[in-house]
């Protein structure tokens, strides 16, 4: 009876799992696709919703004023975000003359954009490889402090 009971453990866990991945990459696809639609459109359909609002013209102009300012400003605060990690990242890794280098900077600056998981979980395997392959345990230790340390506090 345990034995059933643990194998409906493991399979919940997995059903569980998988749904939360494809959730999150339903909410990935939903986040670039709304914004690159506001971004490009003519603001015809935004225009159509803003009409529903009883308010007078000027207002309603004002109102859509604003929607595509922080629209557009919070996706160029996204690219800074982006770019700023894959930067730091890259720059980390090379120091230390790591491999994937480029494939670990694109994955911690995308996890940084929509933030599945910490950035920096992504720096611990590399951490690891310099320490027990390596042998440079001084160098784990910087690469991964230093890292949390700056990019936990990331400017903009």
């Amino acid at each position: 009876m345990e034995g059933v009971n643990l194998f409906r453990a493991i399979i919940l866990k997995l059903i569980l799992s998988w749904t939360r991945a494809v959730g999150s990459i339903v909410d990935f696809i939903l986040f670039f696709c709304c914004t690159f639609q506001l971004l490009q459109s003519d603001l015809d359909n935004l225009q159509y919703v803003i009409a529903l609002i009883p308010f007078h013209k000027k207002v309603q102009t004002d109102l859509k004023k604003v929607i595509v300012q922080s629209v557009t400003g919070s996706f160029v605060c996204s690219i800074k975000v982006f770019i700023y990690h894959f930067l730091l990242t890259w720059i980390s890794l090379d120091i230390f003359n790591l491999q994937f280098t480029v494939i670990i900077s694109i994955a911690v600056a995308a996890l940084s954009v929509m933030p599945f998981i910490p950035p920096y979980v992504l720096i611990i395997p590399h951490a690891l490889f310099l320490w027990l392959s390596e042998g440079r345990w001084i160098g784990a230790i910087i690469l991964t402090f230093s890292y949390v340390i700056i990019s936990v506090r990331t400017p903009i």
